[in-house]
């Protein structure tokens, strides 16, 4: 959790190198980037996604169970994704 906190902390202090995917084309607008705000919220998503994963991989799960919840850790980013908000560029434009 330290490390999570950290991270955020570097996110809104305008100092994080994180980013999604750069083949996910949910956020192949510019506008994601040319916005210091949704450029950090794009950054927290990033941060969070990959500290569930990390966090996922660390436990003592068995292989499969932990397959099983990356699987649901995966739907939950989908789901929690600042592209399915009203913070999209394009539903401001």
């Amino acid at each position: 959790m330290g490390s999570y906190l950290g991270q955020l902390g570097q996110v809104l202090a305008g100092k994080s190198e994180t980013d999604v995917d750069p083949k996910d084309k949910r956020f192949a607008d510019a506008g994601w980037r040319e916005s210091s705000w949704r450029k950090k919220l794009l950054q927290a998503y990033a941060v969070t996604g990959e500290e569930l994963r990390r966090y996922i991989d660390t436990t003592s799960l068995s292989k499969r169970d932990k397959q099983r919840a990356q699987f649901v850790g995966t739907i939950y980013i989908d789901a929690i994704s600042p592209s399915n908000t009203l913070m999209h560029p394009a539903a401001w434009r």
